[in-house]
């Protein structure tokens, strides 16, 4: 059975970049769910966790935004000029503690890739899917498609060979889940084909692909297709998760006139718990904990304290004047002893 859900409902991809709660939390740390009007991919630039906007060519066309998308919400992501790629930043300035040099992929840290994918309809491309790229340097590790057994699998361009699901059907639109473990050395990658759940235990559910290859890091997302007549392939609900590794704030209930509910989970328990915000922007500024993600002017809520769970939490007013508004916010855990501030929201007011 296919595996189309909403893994961030859309309201709500700003302000709650974490998992549902399992024996392992997970923060959300990139999503794009393509939900834009239908037209070029190119210039367009919502989601969660990435830096500016798709490059699809110069004019814009390399993939275009079909509507509807894979999951029945917005739109999908599909690749369309054969062998040309369409490229998106991921933003890790404030992931410095499990980046090497601003890319992803820093030994003995673990990394979570899913989306839905097929290849599109009446299509007959050869290869397609999701490429996690060094931008400038190349890519990386392909998560779909690899050339030419037209089945799902992982591929390591250029630098090893590519393995395939056999049996498995890319017309089908299929959930599709890669962790990576860094390791000293070669990386150990796992593919799932519609896995039960969204974070499978190997243990519990063994991958469908299990391989370790050459040592890579990555900062970009590519999507590109090719060979056959129609080469053509759809992405959608593209999602970049690690462990938590920090605190973690979300917001919740951000309707003017109303209460919202600020929540900092992974803190020290006991600790003093600061919550910054602001109108202006998403900074950075520098501060004793490091850069913070505010521009000014900024304020700050009353100081919380982590419950003896690490968590802290609090309701705070929304004002009514701020409907449609973007509100900037991180946190910092003062008596954190490793990576202190957490996640950045960009949280917009209902």
């Amino acid at each position: 059975m296919n595996r189309i859900l909403r893994l961030l409902p859309l309201a709500l991809v700003a302000a709650v970049p974490v998992a549902p709660a399992t024996a392992q939390n997970y923060e959300t740390i990139a999503f794009e769910s393509f939900d834009y009007a239908a037209g070029n991919l190119g210039g367009q630039g919502s989601g969660y966790g990435l830096l500016g906007t798709w490059w699809a060519g110069n004019t814009g066309d390399n993939a275009v935004v079909n509507v509807p998308g894979l999951d029945g919400i917005g739109g999908m992501g599909t690749s369309v000029i054969e062998h040309q790629g369409s490229y998106r930043s991921i933003d890790t300035r404030s992931l410095d503690a499990i980046c090497e040099n601003g890319l992803l992929g820093k030994d003995g840290t673990t990394v979570w890739v899913s989306l839905l994918s097929r290849r599109h309809v009446g299509g007959d491309a050869l290869y397609g899917g999701l490429t996690l790229s060094w931008q400038w340097v190349g890519e990386q590790l392909t998560i779909g498609s690899p050339y030419p057994q037209e089945e799902w699998g992982l591929d390591r361009p250029w630098a090893a060979p590519a393995y395939w699901v056999t049996g498995s059907n890319i017309d089908q639109t299929t959930f599709l889940v890669c962790k990576i473990e860094f390791l000293p050395g070669d990386e150990h990658c796992m593919l799932w084909v519609d896995p039960p759940t969204e974070y499978p235990d190997p243990l519990v559910t063994p991958p469908d692909i299990d391989v370790y290859y050459p040592d890579f890091r990555f900062n970009e997302l590519q999507l590109k297709s090719g060979y056959g007549l129609v080469h053509d392939f759809d992405q959608d609900q593209i999602k970049i998760s690690v462990p938590w590794f920090r605190p973690v704030l979300s917001v919740t209930n951000a309707v003017a006139g109303q209460a919202a509910t600020v929540k900092v989970e992974n803190c020290v328990p006991g600790a003093t718990v600061l919550v910054g915000y602001s109108l202006a922007g998403d900074g950075p500024i520098n501060t004793p904990y490091g850069q913070i993600f505010l521009s000014p002017p900024f304020g700050q809520l009353p100081n919380l304290t982590a419950d003896p769970a690490g968590v802290a939490t609090m309701n705070a007013n929304v004002p009514a004047g701020l409907a449609g508004r973007t509100v900037y916010m991180q946190a910092v855990d003062t008596a954190a002893t490793g990576e202190a501030r957490s996640n950045q929201l960009a949280v917009v007011i209902q």
